[in-house]
């Protein structure tokens, strides 16, 4: 070994047990040589300090530190301090590193200069080490700047390799970020540095319980904090970091964010709290979660009721059924109250809100078009009405398109500068997590073999608005006959996943990435989840397969009967049914799908759709589709309870606020048609 290694390997340890010998012998007989091991016991009182001793005496390149318990930042940075290379490699205790991991490493720092840090693709093992997964990271520069900034981590930190000198410049690892420490290094580092990964899988990676499942909630904060402290020093204000002690929700007020970040920030801790409770059984954590919801339902959060009614189904399973009702009750009381909050606060300020809603809207109308439009969506739009357009556009899941095509951000306005830059946040970050789940969907795709299951939804629309940009997604939707169901468990386990929530009688079941739970799989044996539905309406993978349908034709039909289960709340259910139809270019697939549609029960959904999407913008191929569809008696009512006008008017409401016509259509689609009657099912 030379006198300054190559690389100084760092590794942390705190009561290792029998795990650290595998991980030691990993590192000692890597091909590159030219290392030093740096190994921080971090007050070990189980005998693992000894056994480093032991290691240390049979290879000199072992430097082994020991000061006492201070948390693994401390004994991150106490390694890294007393390494002496210029590349730090990190390590796990309980990981193991494959023979080449540093030399290939060593090689891309060579061949990349300008790069600061780099990772690589890790194998999952379980605790016996038998191989299970792969997680595989972005290695293009631009995109893991854009996730990490959108609050994704793009890097596997057991893998982690950087330049000493640049960590050391950044004061090391902050404990004020414990549990998420590596994340707030990172986004350090890319303000200043360019990031790297290689594609090559560089370490088994070992899952197991561990307090990743028990620290979710304090990973949570101190994940967002880091991301929230980056956004102002990138903003050009001071580090609003404490000095001491760790991430608090006593220190909320030192982060300049947004409401919208703030109410996001308690419904994510609410979900961590659940986490949490569900794995460690912890009735602390419950309580946690619905503090959080009560704080986020306060601030005007969606959904909270039904986070309520999660939390209640936990307490009953928990056996503490008065508890249970009285977050049912809490539940009941947060709709109530939400429905008075969003009365206007006076008969002036209600008129203009309409008014800047009702313009925003006809912008968005004209925004999620074609794009070949020559007329405007009126006179020349106010910040307020931009302000009201870009939250509509999150809603609607349109934000590509107004960035792209609303007058004033294509112009680059003054006045709109700060809207349009709330957008693209806003969309980078739905982008960043949407090419995650696009390369998830890819590996999991790998995996199913021969297995009855696809995915469906997400990546298939993204593909059919020209990229994962245009039209992102928040989760992967698996379809998989029910025969099947359970070898598809034993895949996605293998890949890393946890089962989060089971609902049988609807056919889902939730699953979460271990390592990073904003990666969810849908599994469902229906997309129709209401066993009452399913008597005249059913996809399921049977329904959808028999038969010669082309991929196109099933797209259309999961477009135009999720749109109709969800009552068209969202305008993107309707540019989903617009671009599917778009895709279906032969008459032998409009065939297919009128077929297809009649097999599942699904003709009234799709003329209904068709006629909206097509009314909405126009579209000539969603006519077209139409008028191949044969009858069916309950259209004429769904014609009159729903319509175009009404959609352009902004007149359907969403969740809790959708109009009794939308609730009166879903209840159509629950309707079995007799045999015989133009428009039945066929079986």
């Amino acid at each position: 070994m030379s006198v300054r290694p190559g690389v100084s390997v760092v590794l942390p340890t705190f009561n290792s047990g029998s795990l650290l010998a595998p991980c030691i012998e990993s590192i000692l007989g890597q091909g590159y040589r030219d290392l030093e091991f740096v190994i921080v016991d971090d007050g070990s009182t189980d005998g693992t300090f000894e056994r480093l001793a032991d290691h240390a005496r049979r290879d000199s390149r072992i430097v082994l530190v020991a000061e006492g318990h201070g948390g693994i930042s401390r004994a991150l940075n106490l390694g890294i301090e007393r390494a002496t290379a210029p590349l730090v490699a990190i390590m796990n205790h309980d990981d193991i590193s494959r023979p080449d991991r540093l030399e290939r490493q060593v090689a891309f720092f060579a061949d990349h200069p300008e790069v600061a840090a780099a990772g690589g693709a890790m194998q999952y093992i379980d605790t016996a080490g038998n191989a299970l997964g792969f997680a595989h990271y972005p290695t293009d520069a631009k995109a893991m700047s854009e996730a990490l900034f959108a609050g994704w981590q793009p890097v596997g930190h057991p893998t982690l390799m950087f330049r000493r000198e640049a960590v050391r410049a950044l004061g090391g690892y902050r404990d004020y970020y414990a549990y998420a420490e590596d994340y707030d290094l990172l986004l350090r580092l890319a303000e200043r540095h360019p990031l790297g990964n290689l594609p090559d899988v560089l370490l088994d990676y070992r899952l197991h319980d561990n307090t990743t499942t028990r620290q979710r909630p304090e990973q949570e904060l101190a994940a967002r904090y880091a991301l929230f402290a980056s956004r102002q020093r990138r903003a050009g204000r001071p580090d609003p970091t404490p000095a001491v002690g760790r991430a608090d929700l006593a220190d909320l007020a030192r982060f300049e964010i947004a409401t919208e970040d703030r109410t996001d920030l308690f419904v994510r801790l609410a979900d961590a709290a659940l986490w949490a409770a569900s794995g460690t059984g912890n009735l602390q954590r419950l309580s946690e979660a619905e503090r959080h919801v009560a704080q986020a339902a306060a601030m005007g959060a969606s959904g909270t009721d039904e986070k309520l009614e999660q939390i209640a189904a936990a307490w009953r399973g928990a056996g503490r059924a008065a508890r249970a009702r009285r977050v049912q009750i809490a539940a009941a009381f947060s709709r109530g109250t939400r429905q008075l909050r969003r009365l206007p606060q006076g008969l002036a300020t209600r008129g203009r809100r309409r008014r800047e809603e009702a313009e925003a809207f006809r912008w968005l109308l004209h925004c999620t078009g074609s794009g070949e439009e020559t007329a405007t969506a009126g006179a020349a739009p106010t910040p307020a009405v931009g302000q009201a357009l870009v939250s509509q556009a999150y809603w609607h899941g349109a934000l590509a398109a107004v960035i792209a095509r609303f007058p004033p951000f294509a112009a680059n306005e003054a006045p709109f500068a700060p809207l349009k830059a709330e957008a693209v946040r806003r969309s980078r970050e739905a982008t960043a997590l949407s090419l995650m789940l696009h390369d998830v969907a890819a590996d999991l795709g790998g995996k199913l073999g021969g297995l009855p299951a696809m995915v469906i939804k997400g990546p298939a629309f993204s593909a059919l608005y020209g990229g994962v940009g245009q039209r992102t997604f928040t989760d992967l939707d698996l379809l998989v006959d029910p025969a099947a169901r359970e070898a598809l468990d034993g895949v996605l386990r293998r890949a890393g996943f946890v089962l989060a929530e089971s609902n049988p009688a609807a056919g889902e079941w939730k699953w979460l990435r271990r390592d990073n739970a904003a990666v969810m799989v849908e599994v469902q044996t229906d997309l129709v989840h209401m066993p009452e539905q399913r008597r005249a309406l059913s996809l399921d993978y049977a329904g959808l397969t028999a038969g010669d349908a082309s991929r196109a034709t099933i797209n259309l039909l999961v477009a135009v009967v999720h749109a109709s289960m969800h009552q068209f709340e969202r305008l993107r259910h309707l540019t989903d049914v617009r671009q599917a139809a778009r895709a279906l270019t032969s008459d032998v697939e409009v065939a297919q799908f009128a077929a297809l549609a009649a097999r599942t029960g699904a003709t009234l959904a799709a003329r209904t759709a068709l006629r909206l999407a097509g009314g909405l913008y126009d579209e000539p191929r969603c006519n077209a589709i139409l008028k191949a569809l044969p009858q069916h008696p309950l259209s004429p009512l769904a014609a009159l309870l729903i319509t175009p006008r009404q959609l352009r008017r902004g007149a359907f409401g969403q969740g809790d606020t959708r109009t009794w016509r939308q609730k009166l259509f879903w209840r159509l689609l629950a309707i079995p048609i007799p045999p015989g009657v133009s428009g039945a099912r066929s079986r």
